[in-house]
């Protein structure tokens, strides 16, 4: 039940802390509070499985967010992702997010989210170099 737990400390409005010391408590793991920590450490431990109708949970947790998830996430069929790999972008909607090709350009010192620790994918076309927020992808 650790990708539960970590799924509900990182979607819950309140009482996060209660569950990330329930997972560490269950793994013998501190990674602290930082819920992105445990989103990544979690898919390099292959033996930490999913229930059987994980792939359900996960679209009623997400339906809470869009109604619309539920037909992205289909129950009790054969993934070719790993369900616990599946995360909620932040975006409010599906399709909420604007297309990239028409964004404004800006530099990375112009934005409040970059750091030296944002994983970025960068596109260079015949001098005209971009980067982009791997988790905005």
């Amino acid at each position: 039940m650790v990708i539960t737990l970590i799924m509900n400390a990182r979607y819950r409005r309140n009482g996060d802390a209660e569950l990330v010391e329930a997972v560490m408590d269950l793994t013998g793991v501190d990674l602290g509070s930082d819920l992105t920590d445990w989103m990544e450490w979690q898919p390099k431990r292959p033996e930490i499985k999913t229930f059987g109708a994980f792939d359900a949970f996960k679209a009623v947790v997400f339906g809470g967010i869009d109604p619309n998830y539920a037909r992205l996430l289909w129950c009790c069929i054969k993934h070719e992702v790993h369900m616990e790999e599946v995360v909620w972008s932040g975006v409010k909607a599906i399709n909420g997010m604007p297309s990239f090709d028409f964004l404004k350009q800006i530099t990375a010192s112009e934005t409040d989210y970059l750091n030296d620790s944002v994983l970025v994918f960068g596109v260079a076309i015949n001098g005209d170099v971009r980067a982009y927020a791997l988790r905005c992808l």
